[in-house]
């Protein structure tokens, strides 16, 4: 099923054949392609009865009529028209780059480091020379007194008065970073030998208690759960980010491993959680372009010597890690991941060596391991 709009740009007409879930932004497209030489698409607008229309919005909520008439504008010819940026009902208003020269000034004078003044004593001094200056004139800013005599200068006090505030700053900063405790600080136990990176050994029961702890008791109200307007604009952008992206140009195999690149560094550390039979967790954090074998080579690092036979496996649904080739980027172990090891036969004892079990001790912080 295809829907027909009737586009009008610069006094002519041109028909556009569309599906009802594309965006309007493939109609502007479509009519920008047909021009010889081709408009800017970034520069057109779409107007349906002097009321501008959102491009992310799909044809079919759009509230258009069958055959509706539309009106392409660029933004060269919008003020000759007298086209107003009235939206229509329910569609959010876009993002202007431009700002007035008075939001620029209003934004420098926010941007300035504020300073404070001492009031000046505008009464004029007494007669005497003996008089001494009034109390109520000298101001105390964080243990230093700014004088407002009137031997005193107004840069003298303007000094003081910096000094005065720089110095109590410094101590609010060095007050709240020595009361804030270093959470992200790692254990302090030394790590075994033949362990090429940091990490931390605890049991699933101990993890599953600090999970409930962080999690609390609160409930989420109903309506946290309505999808809403802006969740449905919110899909919408993406849906048709996806797709301008899909439909740009051809890329080379080295421009897509760059953008790949770019994409998985956005992660950062990537926190894994080794799970064992015998229900020990050691949890590590692997670059997102490091291979899955470097992954199994802390495995082998951290079982016992005589365990020869397992293998690493993700699930729902039951995966075995075959190819170690393969980064955790685009194994999809991202933006933290659950392995489990498997094995082919039965093992009584411990799987973990003993100066590894030695390092267990309750799990890090949330923060280190949710990062969704």
């Amino acid at each position: 099923m295809s829907l027909k709009l009737i586009v009008e740009l610069k006094g002519k007409r041109h028909t556009v054949t569309v599906t009802p879930m594309a965006p309007l932004q493939k109609v502007i497209e479509d009519v920008c392609f047909q021009q010889k030489p081709q408009l800017d698409v970034s520069s057109c607008r779409l107007y349906h009865q002097k009321k501008l229309l959102d491009p992310t919005t799909p044809v079919r909520f759009a509230n258009l009529p069958k055959e509706a008439k539309l009106e392409l504008v660029t933004d060269q010819n919008e003020q000759r028209l007298g086209l107003t940026d009235r939206l229509a009902p329910g569609v959010p208003a876009p993002l202007s780059n431009a700002m007035p020269a008075a939001s620029n000034e209003a934004a420098q004078q926010l941007a300035s480091p504020a300073v404070m003044y001492a009031p000046v004593n505008t009464t004029p001094p007494a007669q005497s020379d003996t008089s001494p200056a009034p109390a109520s004139v000298a101001q105390q800013h964080g243990g230093s007194t700014i004088s407002n005599s009137p031997g005193t200068s107004s840069a003298d006090r303007s000094s003081h008065t910096q000094t005065a505030v720089s110095s109590a700053q410094s101590a609010t900063d060095s007050s709240s970073v020595n009361e804030a405790p270093s959470a992200s600080m790692h254990d302090t136990k030394p790590m075994p030998a033949g362990l090429d990176r940091h990490i931390h050994v605890f049991t699933r029961k101990a993890a599953a208690a600090a999970e409930a702890s962080s999690r609390g008791d609160t409930d989420l109200p109903a309506d946290f759960y309505d999808f809403t307007p802006d969740d449905y604009q919110k899909v919408m952008s993406g849906w048709a980010k996806k797709n301008s992206q899909a439909a740009g140009p051809l890329k080379t195999q080295k421009l897509r491993e760059q953008d790949e690149r770019r994409r998985a560094e956005q992660f950062g550390p990537v926190p894994v959680r080794i799970h064992f039979p015998d229900d020990s967790i050691v949890q590590a954090e692997f670059k997102p372009l490091e291979p899955l074998s470097a992954l199994q080579k802390l495995v082998q690092q951290c079982v016992q010597p005589e365990l020869l036979k397992w293998y690493m496996y993700v699930t729902p649904p039951k995966q075995v890690l075959k190819d170690l080739s393969l980064t955790f980027y685009k194994a999809g172990l991202l933006p933290a991941a659950n392995v489990l090891i498997g094995v082919e036969s039965k093992h009584g004892g411990d799987f973990l060596k003993p100066a590894v079990a030695a390092l267990q001790a309750p799990p890090p912080a949330r923060e280190q391991w949710s990062r969704g």
